[in-house]
């Protein structure tokens, strides 16, 4: 197949899954879920589309997707903020910046996308520990009835344990994904280690990211684990 088609074609594939996914928090919320369950589950499942980068020819393909959703959320943000694609997005039980977590995410993933082209398993770990990770984590830690909070933050023990979790399965399954492409062969030992180095690492972040800082984990957790993974 003609390599320009080929990337259409997937890129076309990926856009379907993620508006797909954006159309299933709008129905759940719909069906009367709260907008933080919609929201995380949008966060944890679009958000693995990013594997999707194993298989385009250059960053300017996959770039398209974060690129392309900045734009229309940002129109519907400030044209029409009543659309139902910003009300299953846009909301969080803490208001304030914390509303604008999937912009930061997608930005995040733009920032990782052309520097670290040639290193693609680090740009799917550090994604795949936010997805997963961070998706996971506010979901399962509210069921939770006693938990013991960091002394230096309102985050708790017991969540960046589900997050560390949660995030080394993403990280081994997006890894594990990335493998199967030409671009980026894995073996299960890589595989492994860089999954908890990432997990680790996006765990960490997480949790000192306190403060004013506290609304921006979206950035910190993967550009501070793609960091590490780079140099380690």
């Amino acid at each position: 197949m003609d390599p320009k088609l080929s990337n259409v074609l997937l890129l076309s594939i990926v856009y379907a899954y993620v508006f797909a996914i954006i159309k299933a928090g709008e129905l759940l919320k719909a069906k009367g879920f709260h907008p933080s369950v919609t929201r995380k589950l949008i966060h944890l499942f679009a958000g693995d589309s990013i594997v999707a980068i194993g298989w385009f020819s250059s960053p300017l393909w996959p770039a398209l997707i974060p690129g392309g959703l900045l734009i229309m959320l940002l129109s519907l943000l400030f044209g029409k903020r009543d659309d139902p694609m910003i009300q299953s997005m846009f909301y969080s039980k803490k208001g304030g910046w914390h509303n604008y977590g999937p912009l930061y995410y997608i930005i995040s993933i733009l920032l990782l996308l052309y520097p670290l082209w040639n290193r693609k398993d680090i740009i799917v770990a550090s994604t795949y520990v936010m997805a997963w990770g961070d998706g996971m984590a506010p979901l399962l830690v509210s069921r939770i009835k006693k938990k013991h909070m960091h002394p230096w933050s309102e985050r708790s023990f017991e969540g960046s344990l589900i997050l560390f979790v949660f995030g080394f399965l993403g990280a081994v399954t997006g890894l594990t994904i990335l493998g199967l492409s030409p671009a980026m062969p894995l073996n299960s030992s890589a595989i492994l280690l860089k999954a908890i180095m990432a997990a680790a690492t996006g765990t960490i972040a997480e949790s000192l990211t306190v403060g004013p800082l506290e609304p921006f984990d979206n950035f910190t957790v993967p550009l501070i684990t793609a960091t590490v993974l780079y140099f380690a």
